[in-house]
């Protein structure tokens, strides 16, 4: 508010309140009382008399403007950035580097800032470093705060050095959560005459002979030495391998979960089914397993 120490004491003696005055407001050794009483005063005598008005007028001005940045900063970070509920950012490079330089290092400043623990934003040399990224390419980098910055497939994609791990049992005709995921998955019996049989591969719904699976079943993340034997082949693979021959990049593995029951994997979710419970000329009763991730996302201020 635009009022001055005069107007206060003034009605303050008007009203006759009673007030105290902090005598630390008279030390000059504090930054705060040092511009009050000793930079201001030089600065009315010996350059502007109205320098107060000045720097009020600046401030209001600045952040006028700050808003309006920010609001077209988050407009266009929806353009380019999404989000994914693993705690990972995807921003799309042609997108991104085709804006002008202080609008993508405001998107950028403000990824790093959703990232953070403690949502304080980075210092100018660490936008730097992830604008050169974004520009020139090259290896993933480690930036402050335990977050990394890869470019994989022509997006950027920020992230923290964590694992995701979870294990939820899946309940019949109920949807189970999976709230690190943001997720959840359903299962449904039905006659094998009463559907139309899903045979996409790589899909997020399967369908599996009921016959074969040995409950209970559970959705869980990947573990190390984890393997299954995927639909049409002869043998068992570990699941890091066949991740890496369909180019899965390791940053994003701990969000691909596994669905099994008291036998093992029966599927490696949106990629395939294990061998073992697929559907044949004698399968009566179909399992349908159907996987949902939430696509929604807020875009915050900061």
């Amino acid at each position: 508010f635009d009022i001055t120490k005069e107007e206060i004491l003034l009605y303050l003696k008007q009203n006759q309140m009673k007030f105290c005055i902090d005598q630390s407001n008279k030390d000059t050794k504090f930054s705060r009382n040092f511009v009050r009483h000793k930079l201001l005063p030089y600065l009315r005598k010996n350059m502007n008399p109205a320098v107060d008005k000045a720097l009020l007028n600046l401030s209001e001005n600045s952040l006028a403007e700050e808003e309006y940045l920010e609001a077209l900063t988050l407009k266009n970070a929806k353009k380019s950035i999404k989000f994914i509920s693993s705690g990972k950012i995807e921003l799309a490079l042609e997108r991104l580097n085709c804006y002008d330089n202080w609008l993508r290092r405001r998107i950028l400043r403000y990824c790093l800032t959703m990232l953070s623990i403690n949502k304080m934003a980075p210092d100018k040399q660490v936008i730097d470093r992830l604008e050169q990224k974004c520009l020139k390419g090259g290896k993933a980098i480690s930036l402050p705060d335990k977050i990394s910055a890869k470019i994989i497939d022509e997006k950027l994609v920020i992230y923290r050095k964590q694992k995701i791990a979870f294990s939820e049992s899946i309940i019949f005709k109920k949807k189970s959560s999976i709230k690190e995921l943001n997720a959840r998955i359903t299962v449904k019996i039905k006659k094998i005459g009463e559907i139309e049989l899903n045979k996409k591969r790589r899909s997020f719904k399967v369908q599996l002979d009921n016959k074969k699976i040995i409950p209970p079943l559970l959705i869980r993340s990947i573990k190390a030495g984890d393997r299954f034997k995927p639909l049409g082949l002869s043998g068992t693979k570990k699941i890091g391998d066949y991740l890496t021959d369909k180019k899965v990049d390791i940053i994003y593995r701990d969000e691909i979960p596994v669905v099994c029951d008291n036998k093992g994997i029966i599927w490696l979710v949106g990629y395939e089914i294990d061998q073992r419970v697929k559907i044949d000329k004698s399968t009566k009763e179909v399992l349908e397993i159907e996987f949902f991730r939430s696509k929604k996302y807020r875009a915050q201020t900061v």
